[in-house]
């Protein structure tokens, strides 16, 4: 069996980690999406991921997806994609029958916390674990075997707990300064921003958007560099105050995600703000701020 699961979140990884509970020997490849939209491979099973080209089955819950798959008539009948589904994850325990095994149950807890934007300091050093080491295929296996064995005790596995030491320690260099540009910015009441994060290391980058989004921002973006297609991306982060969708203007860049949470692949700056200001009222000030 052969599987391919998104390799830079939390659910992606627990999707993983659910198949290697009902299946230790599968072959799990991690991609991310650029490279699941590219690929050849064959694959059994794609999971958080768009529809490869050669999967068999896909199982997501990304409204993206679903509708391009809707559109390009490639929506199968053996498919299992529901956008309302709080994460991939949450489907895949139903479709390997594992809902009576509590450390699935833990994994996709942990799952639908993340991609729901409700990350706890716990989850939160396990995303950026998981973003630190996006592309290596070796580690990300270790890490999704981690859930598998433990759940949401994962630190308990020896090798994981020391990743998650090391990486906060590179994590606290950069965390005082976003935050002092964060506070700065609320404090100038300040709801829209774009924060250049290509200085910053990936697994970093995105903290400056999702911290803006929940001390007062309404609407927060992270621009980095893509660690595989070293292309400048977009991380974007709505706050619960806000009704726009977050992947409704990561669509009108070629991109996708959720509500609250999205992001794409850009090419340069000038893409994203005029995309923003579709969404941004005229009155409001869009401010640019590097990190």
């Amino acid at each position: 069996m052969k599987v391919a699961a998104h390799s830079e979140d939390i659910d992606g990884i627990s999707s993983a980690a659910l198949f290697l509970i009902k299946f230790p020997e599968a072959e799990i490849r991690f991609l991310s999406v650029y490279e699941a939209q590219q690929t050849e491979e064959e694959f059994d099973y794609s999971v958080d991921l768009p529809k490869t080209k050669n999967t068999k089955i896909n199982i997501d819950h990304h409204k993206s997806n679903y509708e391009r798959l809707i559109n390009e008539k490639k929506l199968s009948k053996s498919d299992m994609i529901d956008p309302n589904a709080p994460s991939a994850a949450s489907l895949v325990i139903k479709y390997l029958g594992l809902e009576d095994n509590q450390i699935a149950k833990e994994i996709v807890e942990m799952a639908n916390q993340a991609d729901t934007g409700n990350l706890n300091e716990k989850l939160l050093k396990l995303d950026r674990v998981i973003k630190y080491y996006v592309t290596d295929q070796e580690k990300l296996r270790k890490i999704a075997e981690a859930l598998a064995r433990y759940g949401k005790n994962f630190e308990k596995d020896e090798w994981l707990a020391k990743q998650i030491e090391e990486v906060e320690k590179v994590v606290r260099e950069y965390d005082e300064k976003i935050k002092a540009r964060v506070k700065e910015l609320v404090s100038r009441g300040i709801k829209y921003a774009i924060f250049d994060a290509t200085k910053v290391p990936f697994f970093v980058a995105k903290e400056a958007a999702h911290i803006f989004s929940k001390k007062g921002g309404h609407i927060g973006v992270s621009v980095y560099i893509d660690p595989v297609s070293k292309k400048l991306r977009c991380s974007i982060r709505m706050s619960k105050k806000c009704n726009i969708s977050a992947h409704k203007l990561a669509e009108k860049m070629g991109g996708g995600g959720h509500s609250k949470a999205a992001g794409a692949i850009i090419g340069d700056l000038s893409k994203l703000i005029s995309a923003l200001q579709d969404f941004i009222p005229p009155n409001e000030l869009l401010v640019y701020v590097k990190i």
